[in-house]
């Protein structure tokens, strides 16, 4: 029987994240109680198993493999996507939601995008609030290990963050912006330590993303819970059930580690260990992703200063984590709208930082820059506002205007930046 609620019961929040509990339309698979098999195995969906390497990005691993086989399924063949994308970009998007964290405009506000570790429930459902999507792996292949690990105290600046992120050598926004992206339309969360559950979103031929704590005995080609408790989280695509052995079922899942990429858990596996579990039910139709060549390191000319611009936001990305922390503008008590783009740093000094917000549009972008607030957050309108827009079509430069009302009051102009010598850390 089909649940309901009142208004008085459930707020917009609780109502949804129970919908995706599965509590609503209890429904779900009973079309199979009556002749649900012994085996059943989305073989044929499954893209060539990967290896993670010496990174801790399986939340990635298992979210494009499961995209990749939702792809094939939905007619588009064979695809390989781009982890690297995946885990660079969303660390790079991020921003600290914490109320209780004020940061100066100077402390970086976002992550080294090299980092590791993610739940993937939780990114599945954030491609689908915010549009994220990934390119192909030969749009930016994956790298087996970052390049040094970000321990000194100078890494905590917002500059230093900037220049390991956003390098052309790593990252060419205006090159990937004109590639192909896929991402996600919908997707359901399902029971994660419920084999039932499971086994239901299988028969629908949706493989399941699923997240866990790393327990039990792993030593064979059948994980199975030997009484210990948990060490750490990993996350895996489940795409079949092998039942043959009613004293020994199974599950055939995806792993993303060398040398133990083919193996299966037991049953009770998922009881003991699971945290979270997806499943996608639509792929978004592919597209470009145009908004992505604005982002990088800019030299930057505006109301009478000289300074560099590093674009490395796009606003609407965070709203979803601001949702989830229950992060407030404190000026109106709403949720915190998301209107980041970057940072501005006066005479390019990493100490003289102004944030940057705005909006991005078909004729370019909309700044806005309070010189007398340096550190405004995430939703302010306050300060001096300008427009800025590619320079023809050439997008190594932009050029803009400063606005005083609807009223133009003085010129500005911009030019990416390329030079080793702006990126060093």
């Amino acid at each position: 029987m089909a649940a309901f609620f009142t208004n008085s019961q459930f707020d917009r929040r609780s109502f949804g994240k129970y919908l995706l509990a599965g509590a609503v339309g209890l429904g779900a698979g009973k079309a199979f109680a009556s002749a649900r098999p012994d085996f059943h195995i989305l073989r044929d969906f499954q893209s060539s198993m990967k290896d993670q390497q010496m990174r801790g990005t399986c939340y990635v691993y298992s979210i494009v493999a499961a995209l990749e086989a939702a792809y094939k399924r939905a007619g588009y063949g064979d695809l390989d996507l781009s982890e690297e994308f995946a885990n660079d970009m969303l660390r790079t998007f991020w921003l600290e939601p914490r109320s209780t964290v004020k940061l100066p405009a100077y402390r970086n506000e976002n992550r080294y995008n090299m980092g590791d570790h993610g739940w993937s429930d939780g990114v599945a459902h954030f491609m689908v609030e915010s549009g994220f999507a990934i390119p192909t792996e030969k749009d930016l292949p994956y790298q087996a290990r970052s390049p040094f690990l970000p321990t000194d105290s100078a890494f905590g600046l917002q500059y230093r963050v900037n220049s390991f992120n956003l390098d052309p050598k790593r990252f060419d926004m205006a090159a990937l912006s004109k590639k192909t992206y896929y991402g996600i339309r919908a997707c359901r969360d399902v029971r994660p330590n419920n084999p039932k559950a499971i086994e239901d979103a299988l028969l629908q031929g949706k493989e399941v993303i699923w997240d866990f704590g790393v327990g039990g005995n792993r030593q064979e080609w059948l994980w199975e819970y030997d009484g210990s408790q948990a060490k750490g989280g990993h996350s895996m695509l489940i795409y079949g059930f092998d039942k043959s052995d009613a004293e020994r079922p199974y599950f055939f899942v995806k792993n993303s580690w060398e040398n133990q990429q083919k193996i299966c858990i037991s049953y009770e596996y998922p009881r003991r260990y699971g945290h979270g579990a997806t499943i996608i039910t639509e792929v978004a139709t592919p597209r470009s992703w145009n908004e992505l060549a604005y982002l990088g390191r800019w030299s930057l000319e505006i109301d009478g200063r000289q300074g560099i611009l590093d674009l490395y936001h796009l606003p609407g990305m965070s709203k979803s984590v601001f949702d989830i922390h229950d992060l407030k503008d404190s000026a109106t008590g709403k949720i915190m709208e998301d209107r980041r783009l970057g940072t501005f740093y006066l005479d390019g000094e990493p100490r003289k930082a102004y944030r940057v917000n705005g909006s991005v549009g078909r004729d370019g972008l909309k700044l806005n820059i309070d010189w007398a607030g340096p550190a405004q957050s995430y939703s302010s309108t306050d300060g001096r506002e300008f427009t800025v827009r590619f320079h023809g079509n050439n997008l190594e430069r932009m050029t803009g205007d400063l606005l005083r009302g609807d009223e133009k009051d003085g010129t500005l102009a911009a030019k990416r930046l390329h030079g080793a010598e702006h990126y060093e850390v």
